[in-house]
């Protein structure tokens, strides 16, 4: 299985903790955990935003350090977020009404088969319920990490796919992950699926896939799994 990325690729992380807090220095910690697995400088391909300017300030910091990407011409470019998010947006400053801008950034540079993973809680919720464990095929309808899938599609990237949380949880070990993906439209689709379904039913196979894909987030795994289809993933947690 070939998991190299492209060196263009990018990770994102907050510079400032919450008061009391020791959030950002963990968002830190894993993206270059994140960039030492995918053999990356982060003092090149680790972007820490200013958490404590506005919005539009963080927002700046994201694009135009998309805009500077050099890249290989291996794919896949991925652009990794390590921080908070919400249903509705993420931390540096996005929310629904600027995943166009987001999007056009990212694919400009990516092409079509960007990969997007967001390490953030929530972003992959549904906009409309208040349940972050519905079990529906496709749910996280309208949420940030589904609009921007969406607009990673409608900017160009048609095979472009975004991993994100439906819950709150660790930056990179939460397991309630629904996938998001372009499947060649122009549009987008409705909504995403869990990577790994939960399956509570101790007697079902698929139980204990659910259990080993939970033991996985502990491991290097958590790095992998964006790079790989739903078939790959269930096939190396089924021969574990």
């Amino acid at each position: 299985m070939d998991l190299r990325i492209n060196d263009g690729s990018i990770a994102f992380a907050p510079k400032h903790n919450r008061p009391g807090k020791g959030d950002a220095r963990e968002f830190q910690s894993q993206a270059k955990q994140w960039c030492k697995f995918f053999n990356l400088d982060p003092d090149e391909r680790l972007v820490i935003f200013d958490n404590s300017k506005s919005k539009a300030h963080m927002r700046d910091t994201v694009l135009e350090a998309l805009e500077r990407l050099p890249l290989s011409g291996l794919d896949p470019v991925v652009t990794a977020f390590f921080c908070h998010g919400y249903k509705r947006g993420l931390q540096p400053g996005f929310d629904l009404g600027h995943v166009d801008r987001l999007a056009k950034a990212i694919s400009y540079r990516g092409g079509k088969n960007v990969i997007v993973p967001l390490y953030a809680c929530d972003t992959a919720r549904d906009l409309d319920r208040d349940r972050a464990d519905d079990l529906e095929e496709f749910g996280g309808d309208g949420g940030f990490a589904d609009e921007l899938r969406d607009a990673l599609c409608r900017a160009g990237s048609v095979f472009a796919k975004v991993d994100a949380h439906t819950t709150a949880g660790h930056t990179t070990r939460n397991w309630n992950l629904r996938r998001f993906k372009g499947d060649g439209s122009s549009v987008g689709g409705k909504g995403g699926f869990y990577i790994v379904p939960i399956v509570r039913d101790e007697k079902s196979e698929k139980h204990v896939i659910w259990l080993k894909w939970r033991e996985q987030m502990k491991t290097d795994f958590r790095w992998m799994f964006p790079l790989m289809t739903t078939t790959e993933i269930h096939h190396y947690l089924a021969a574990l």
